[in-house]
């Protein structure tokens, strides 16, 4: 059984040993060494951009969203021009649970989707991270 486990580990060692000079060799050929360092800079890019993209992106999201439905539910609420106190805690008790579900939901979206394209384009940059 240990045998057939150490000999799987090594198949698949000398495949991507293989595959990474054979799609290296044409940068060598052509003299540019950045394609054998691009796609290892890509996919930590990537990564890293998700890493710290999506809880960056919760983060705004939720504070984004609770905001935005405060102030919407408080202006409904209140029964003059101002908000009274009475629309502030009715907007409060349903604008957090809101902000918190739809914050997250949309923040983990958008900080996948921009850690992926823009760590893959750009990587560990402020817009990778979603800090822009």
């Amino acid at each position: 059984m240990k045998k057939k486990s150490t000999e799987k580990r090594n198949l698949v060692w000398s495949l991507s040993i293989v595959l990474l000079f054979a799609w290296a060799a044409p940068a060598q050929a052509d003299g540019k060494k950045d394609r054998l360092t691009a796609l290892p800079k890509a996919v930590g890019g990537a990564l890293a951009g998700v890493t710290v993209g999506v809880p960056v992106n919760i983060g705004k999201s939720v504070k984004r969203m609770t905001f935005d439905m405060h102030d919407s539910i408080s202006q409904n609420f209140s029964f003059s021009d101002e908000a009274d106190i009475y629309s502030k805690c009715m907007a409060g008790l349903l604008a957090v649970p809101y902000g918190l579900v739809g914050g997250c939901i949309y923040g983990t979206i958008k900080g996948v989707e921009k850690g992926v394209i823009q760590g893959s384009e750009k990587p560990f940059s402020k817009e990778s991270f979603s800090l822009e």
